[in-house]
């Protein structure tokens, strides 16, 4: 791409930016192997990359939380009953399976803080296939901690070491037994094994690690949801680098976590069946107390069978006492909340409102949600070194707006009970008041009677729900049931190999060409003859190619060399501009370093050679070049003359071509461009026209300094040298601007030091126009160093420009 000038009508400029697809496809073509190297090296790193990245596997299982409704009427003892359903809030589930006191029962369970790893040349991997496990390293709530060898020595024993001795392990080297403890520091490690007969000999790495740790990274990497909403179905999935390690792990966890639920149903029955118990214990009490009161009876009265009157009287009695039981016992529950509720802050082992038939929606409620809210908190509970966590809190702030709730719906249920109790205290009373007419043994058995039944009533209600309570406990399952076991649950997630392949080839052929195109982009030096006519709009009177050779006289040493002809070309297409038997020619540049001089020196030589009378004066004062090229002295020239200190006769220096004088620039003066507005530089001009044929003055780079620009009022023509990767665009830009204010006149351009041919640079036919001197089509530039200003060469293949 580069910086193009579209002139407007107004005179005015607008840059474009164009890009030279040729150009770019030819560096395509020409360094093919740099690609092919990039595209190789590329898909080697992907080798390495899927060979040793850790590779990573999906993980998954299901299971069914049941509710309720899901039992049906057949099973509602046993999977439905009131006594163990508590209230479960179905969304807390999928956090409470990752909670971290969960898991860090599976890890502990699994012997995950135990780990080994075999060492490879390149990297070092865990290994989960040996059968050996390791315990006793968790003592209290800390876990041993360390790193060693571990030689399978043979089927019995092995080797622990360490280069490191620590406290736990005063020596170097320590053999133990399989399937025998082992005392390392204050833990005694149990090694169980079984047939290690494959191992024996490896040598593995044995890691003990901090099982909290490794239960945190399990909790964050688990993932827990739903399978649709409205489902009971839960999902699970981790991602492991050890599938089989993963498989242990989802089933200990299901298994753990049905063992957890079922447990806290058997410990809601159980709960109920100690206060039932309770209630029994003391009622039986009572009843003993009645039945020996009406065995007493007997014994000292007669009569021991009521009459009519009275036996009706009496069973209407029973009738209300039946009723009122059920209130004694609700109050009974109801005391022993309040008291629970105020006395105790395990509250997970309250016992619910439906264990003695209390059957309040709010009350069942309300107990539920803060026995679910109890079990939460417990589960989120860290250990200590563990810090706190804000989550618990939270649930403790709602546990006491639960237990503040509780005592109030318990208010409101005994205002509601006593109202009742009341109605029937009155009709019990009037009741007796119809008994106090019988005689007096009778009303005496009456009552005893009525305590008897009432405490065989109560009784029979509570062995009922002590009945149901231990057939609970005894038959209570699970409502976890897994649905998919553990299971791959699909394709390695990473290293994605294919996907590794196809980016390494892509990258590896868009790294070099998006170096080609950046090269091209970047590239601010003239490349080609499009180039030159985008940036200005002079006309381009010949090119010159590349001289490999330390020659700086070429037409005359090597008079039919390619690049011999591309001066007697430039000296042709001279006529069309300057069609004069005699004429004068300043030839310059932008920049130093473009070749004026070599230029100058061969054209001149070119004119020398048609027998045409020629002279060069150097007119670069500020940087002599040309005594240089020539191995001539600089004592005196252009500078001394126009000094006063040179005659003309004394400045004029015969070359070895014929026909060919030299002017050199003379010694630097401190005052160039001053010398060359006296007039008797303008005398000088007019003398050697009238002596020579062809005069030709190299000037100072126009680009740097404005020298050049007082000479071209005394030329017929000007040459403007542009070389090849090595002239700015900038400058032809700048150099259109100055021919359009009329600072140069009569101006063409020499395209210099060309090197570089193929699609894009426009000089694929060669410069012998027909002769053959090797620089046809597609012919690459010659080896070797050639001549330029700066000393410089054609930069070489790597630079890629």
């Amino acid at each position: 791409m580069k910086n193009s000038t579209e002139y407007l009508e107004d005179g005015h400029t607008e840059e474009q930016l164009i890009v030279n697809y040729e150009r770019i496809w030819y560096r395509v073509v020409r360094y093919w192997y740099v690609i092919l190297i990039s595209v190789t090296a590329a898909l080697s790193i992907a080798f390495l990359n899927n060979r040793y990245a850790t590779k990573i596997y999906p993980m998954a299982a299901s299971i069914i939380i049941k509710e309720s409704e899901e039992a049906g009427q057949t099973a509602e003892l046993l999977y439905n009953n009131p006594l163990i359903n508590s209230y479960r809030n179905f969304l807390n589930e999928p956090y409470i399976i990752r909670s971290f006191p969960l898991i860090q029962q599976v890890v502990d369970s699994l012997g995950f803080a135990v780990e080994f790893y075999q060492e490879g040349e390149i990297k070092t991997s865990e290994t989960y296939d040996l059968p050996i496990r390791i315990t006793g390293n968790k003592k209290g709530e800390t876990y041993f901690i360390g790193t060693f060898k571990f030689k399978i020595n043979d089927p019995h024993t092995f080797t622990l070491s360490s280069n490191d001795p620590t406290e736990d392990l005063k020596s170097t080297e320590i053999t133990g037994h399989f399937n025998d403890s082992l005392t390392v520091g204050k833990y005694k490690l149990y090694v169980k094994a079984g047939n290690v007969s494959n191992f024996v000999n490896k040598e593995y790495l044995l890691k003990f690690v901090d099982g909290f740790s490794i239960a945190k990274g399990y909790a964050e990497r688990l993932k827990v949801s739903w399978a649709e909403e409205g489902a009971s179905v839960v999902n699970m999935s981790i991602n492991t680098t050890i599938p089989a390690k993963e498989i242990d792990f989802l089933s200990a966890l299901i298994h753990i976590y049905a063992v957890q639920d079922q447990n806290k149903k058997k410990e809601a029955a159980y709960n109920s069946k100690v206060f039932i118990d309770k209630q029994l214990a003391t009622i039986s009490d009572s009843l003993l107390i009645i039945e020996k009161q009406l065995e007493n009876f007997k014994d000292k009265n007669i009569m021991t069978n009521l009459d009519a009157k009275a036996q009706q009287i009496l069973l209407k009695i029973d009738d209300l006492e039946t009723a009122k039981i059920s209130y004694v016992v609700k109050e009974s529950y109801y005391e022993y909340i309040d008291k629970y509720l105020r006395t105790s802050n395990i509250l997970d082992q309250i016992v619910l409102p439906t264990s003695v038939g209390i059957d309040d929606p709010i009350l069942i409620s309300l107990v539920s949600q803060m026995l679910d809210l109890q079990m939460q908190a417990k589960t989120l509970s860290y250990n200590s070194s563990s810090g706190e966590n804000p989550l618990t809190n939270s649930l403790k702030n709602k546990l006491e707006d639960l237990r503040s709730g509780i005592f109030e719906s318990v208010k409101t249920l005994r205002s509601t009970d006593r109202i009742a109790v009341s109605q029937l205290d009155k009709q019990i009373k009037e009741m007796e008041r119809q008994l106090s007419v019988l005689p007096k043994e009778e009303r005496q058995l009456v009552t005893i009677q009525r305590s008897y039944k009432l405490g065989e009533s109560l009784y029979v209600f509570l062995t009922q729900k002590r009945t149901e309570a231990a057939i609970s406990e005894a038959s209570t399952v699970s409502d976890v049931i897994t649905v998919n076991r553990p299971y791959l649950a699909g394709g390695l997630i990473s290293p994605k190999i294919r996907l590794n392949y196809i980016i390494a080839l892509i990258l590896g052929v868009a790294l070099p060409l998006t170096f080609f195109v950046l090269k091209e982009l970047l590239n601010s030096k003239v490349q080609a003859k499009e180039d030159i006519n985008r940036a200005t709009s002079l006309p381009i009177l010949g090119v010159v190619g590349h001289n490999s050779d330390q020659v700086h006289m070429v037409v005359s040493s090597k008079p039919k060399s390619s690049l011999a002809e591309s001066f007697r070309s430039l000296r042709s297409n001279l006529n069309f501009f300057v069609n004069k038997d005699k004429f004068s020619l300043m030839l310059t540049s932008s920049i130093s370093g473009e070749g004026k001089s070599f230029t100058a020196l061969n054209l001149a030589n070119v004119f020398a050679l048609s027998g045409k009378k020629t002279v060069i004066v150097g007119a670069d004062m500020r940087k002599p070049r040309i005594y240089k090229e020539l191995k001539i002295d600089n004592d005196k020239g252009l500078s001394t003359y126009l000094s006063g200190e040179a005659s003309l006769d004394e400045i004029i220096k015969e070359s070895e071509v014929d026909n060919l004088d030299i002017i050199t620039s003379g010694p630097v003066p401190p005052n160039p461009g001053e010398l060359l507005l006296h007039s008797t530089f303008e005398e000088l001009i007019v003398q050697l026209k009238n002596k020579y044929d062809v005069l030709l003055i190299d000037t100072p780079p126009i680009g740097i300094v404005a020298d050049a620009l007082e000479v071209v009022d005394y030329v017929d023509h000007t040459l403007y040298i542009v070389r090849q990767n090595y002239t700015p665009l900038g400058a032809l830009r700048n150099l259109e601007e100055q021919v359009k204010q009329g600072q140069l006149k009569k101006t063409s351009l020499v395209f210099n030091d060309i090197y570089k041919f193929g699609p894009g640079y426009g000089y694929g036919y060669g410069y012998g126009y027909g002769y053959g001197y090797g620089y046809g089509y597609g012919t690459q530039q010659k080896s070797g160093y050639g001549y330029y200003e700066n000393g410089s060469t054609p930069k070489k293949w790597w630079s890629w420009k």
